[in-house]
C-alpha cells in the first residue's frame, strides 16, 4: 500500500477509580518495538503497547446560572482551545436541544459546569421565564438527549451532587467514562480539577491519567483527600477497550490517491469497501495504529495493470517505444471509450504500468484472451495481468500520517507495503 498526497481542489456496569489510582486496567504490552517507542508515546497513539482506538470530537460544555462559571469555562478553552469547545450557556431545554441536533456528530466529550440540584436530583437548566424557577431535568431526560450522539465517550459532572445524572449517561453503550461528585463540591476544587483533567487530556488523550492530574490539582487544597471523599470527583469506567480521546474542531479531509497492490474483486460496492479495509487492516497490522475505516470515503478507483510486448528485436525499452505503444492503443479504443494512463515501463523488456477502469480491463483482457490485441506497434502482446487498485480517496490528515508510519514499518522489517 503506498500513498501520496495531492494537493486539494449493553450493560451499564463498570468499576470506579478507588484509593490513590488503584483498580485502572492493565493489558498484556505486545510488541511494538519495530517502531520508534519514543514517537508512539508523544503522539499519544499506544496505550499499554496495544493499539488504543481513537475517538476525535468536540467538547460539549453546558452551564446554567453559577457565578463562577465563568472562570471554568475559560480556564477548560485554554486547555483544549477555543475550537474545541461546543459551549451552551444558561442552558435551556431549547438551547440544548438546538445545539446538539446541529452537532450530533462532533461531540466526543461532554462537561456540566454549575449548580447541582440540591435535593440531588441533578444539573438545574435555565428557565426562559426566571431564574428562581431554574430547575433538574429526569436523570433519563439527559440520555434521551444525548442518545443519537454516537461519539460520545467521556460525561463530566462538574458540580454538586452530580450521581443521578453520572449514571444515567452510564446507560448510553457509547458512553466509556464518567465523573460525578457525591456531595457539594467547592467552587476551588471544581476549578482545580478542570485545569488538571483538561491539560493533561489535551496533551496525552488518556482520560484515566486525565483525572489522575486532576485529583492531584485538588490534592494541592488538602493533601489528605482521596477520591471518594465528599466533595472530591469520583471516575467510572467501563470494562474494555479504552479509547484516546482527542478534542478539536471537525477534521480537514484530505485528498489522497492510494494504490493497493494485490487483485481486489467484486462489484463497485463491494471493491470500494475492500479499499478501505486493506488501508485498516495493513496500518493496524504492521504499524499497530488505527486507521477509523468510517474516516475514509472512496471518491474513484481504477484498476493497476501491466502489458507485456515481445520486444525481441530491441531488448532495450526506450521512453519513446512506451509513450508510442501507450498512444496506439489509445488511438485505437478511443472510439469504445477506453481511458488508458501511464505510470511507468520497465527496462530490459517493454513491460508498461497502466490504469484503466475495471471493466475496460476486462474488455481488453478478453480481447487479448481471443488473439485481437496484438500486434501493437509491431509487437506481440504476451499478457496483461491485474496488479492491483489505484483509487483516491478523502480521509483525515491522521489516517495520512499513519499510512507514512505504516510505510516506515513496513521498510523497518525488510517487506514490501502493499
Amino acid at each position: 500500500l503506498c500513498c501520496k498526497a495531492l494537493p486539494m481542489a449493553q450493560s451499564s456496569q463498570g468499576q470506579s477509580l478507588q484509593g490513590p489510582y488503584r483498580n485502572i486496567d492493565i493489558v498484556e504490552s505486545d510488541d511494538c518495538s519495530f517502531l520508534p517507542q519514543d514517537l508512539l508515546n508523544n503522539a499519544g497513539l499506544i496505550w499499554n503497547g496495544n493499539i488504543q482506538p481513537e475517538v476525535h470530537g468536540q467538547l460539549f460544555v453546558v452551564t446554567n446560572a453559577c457565578r463562577t462559571v465563568e472562570q471554568e469555562v475559560k480556564l477548560i478553552e485554554r486547555a483544549v482551545g477555543t475550537s474545541s469547545v461546543l459551549l451552551v450557556k444558561r442552558a435551556s431545554v431549547g438551547e440544548l436541544r438546538v445545539t446538539l441536533k446541529q452537532n450530533t456528530t462532533a461531540v466526543a466529550a461532554v462537561h456540566f459546569s454549575g449548580h447541582g440540584e440540591a435535593s440531588g436530583n441533578g444539573f438545574k437548566v435555565h428557565s426562559v421565564l426566571s431564574p428562581s424557577m431554574d430547575r433538574a431535568l429526569e436523570p433519563s431526560s439527559w440520555t434521551n438527549m444525548f442518545t443519537d450522539c454516537k461519539q460520545l465517550r467521556c460525561v463530566v459532572v462538574n458540580s454538586c451532587r452530580g450521581a443521578l445524572v453520572a449514571t444515567a449517561f452510564q446507560k448510553l453503550p457509547q458512553v466509556m467514562y464518567t465523573m460525578h461528585v457525591q456531595g457539594d463540591i467547592c467552587h476551588d476544587y471544581a476549578h482545580a480539577f478542570c485545569g488538571g483533567f483538561y491539560s493533561e487530556l489535551a496533551t496525552g488523550g488518556d482520560v484515566e491519567a486525565a483525572f489522575v492530574c486532576g485529583h492531584q490539582s485538588i490534592l494541592m487544597f488538602e493533601p489528605t483527600l482521596s477520591i471518594g471523599s465528599d466533595g472530591v470527583p469520583e471516575l467510572w469506567v467501563r470494562p474494555g477497550t479504552k479509547p484516546r480521546l482527542s478534542l478539536g474542531p471537525e477534521r480537514r479531509a484530505l485528498e489522497l490517491e492510494v494504490v493497493v497492490r494485490k487483485r481486489l474483486e467484486g462489484s463497485e460496492a463491494v471493491l470500494m469497501d475492500a479499499i478501505t479495509k486493506s488501508i485498516v487492516e495493513a496500518v493496524q497490522r504492521y504499524a499497530k495504529l488505527e486507521v477509523r475505516g468510517e474516516d475514509i470515503c472512496v471518491k474513484d478507483w481504477g484498476t493497476s495493470w501491466e502489458l507485456r510486448l515481445d520486444n525481441s528485436l530491441d531488448l532495450q525499452t526506450t521512453e519513446v517505444q512506451a509513450k508510442a505503444v501507450h498512444e496506439s492503443l489509445t488511438r485505437r479504443f478511443s472510439g469504445d471509450g477506453v481511458s488508458l494512463f501511464m505510470d511507468s515501463w520497465r527496462t530490459s523488456s517493454l513491460v508498461l504500468c497502466l490504469n484503466s477502469s475495471h471493466g475496460d480491463f476486462q474488455m481488453l483482457d478478453e480481447l487479448h484472451s481471443s488473439g485481437g490485441l496484438s500486434p501493437v506497434c509491431g509487437m506481440p502482446v504476451l499478457s496483461l495481468t491485474e496488479t492491483g487498485v489505484k483509487a483516491t480517496i478523502t480521509a483525515p490528515a491522521y489516517v495520512y500520517a499513519r499510512l507514512c508510519a505504516y510505510r516506515a514499518a513496513c521498510i523497518k522489517q525488510g517487506e514490501d507495503p502493499e
